[in-house]
């Protein structure tokens, strides 16, 4: 087996993200992707692009079959980094395992990646999901003194 042009491979997913971030972009008509390059010290590093508040808009159907959950609700955002896609949005929906009802009206995240094996494209997804925190009480100073 050959080793593979490290150089090439970078090339490639730079150039691949500049395309779909323009796809996405051409798409929305208006909004622009906000870009983070970075470096890490021990060597690497990458360029983050998020894209947020346009004016295309989507939903996701996510299902798990191993725990029979389905999630449904609007995109809100969506962040592109390599081979990676990280989404995000609102729960609107919950079906199937009733254990996971609380999810409605939490924010939810998930992960789209290409871990190409062998040739073979290879897509592994992944579910978060978070209620808002409690609202804390407000500092004594703040409240009103009777």
């Amino acid at each position: 087996m050959s080793t593979p042009d490290t150089n090439a491979v970078q090339t490639y997913l730079v150039e691949l993200q500049a395309r779909l971030c323009q796809a996405f972009e051409r798409a929305d008509g208006g909004a622009r992707f906000r870009q983070d390059a970075w470096e890490r010290s021990g060597g690497g590093g990458g360029v983050s692009r998020v894209l947020a508040d346009g004016a295309v808009f989507g939903s996701y159907y996510y299902w798990q079959q191993s725990i029979n959950l389905t999630v449904w609700g609007p995109v809100t955002c969506i962040n592109v980094v390599g081979n990676h896609a990280w989404m995000a949005g609102n729960v609107e929906g919950v079906s199937g395992n009733p254990d996971f009802a609380d999810l409605v009206g939490t924010e939810s995240w998930w992960q789209v990646f290409d871990n190409t094996y062998y040739g073979m494209p290879d897509v592994s997804t992944g579910l978060g999901a978070a209620a808002a925190p409690a609202a804390a009480p407000a500092p004594a100073r703040l409240r009103s003194r009777r």
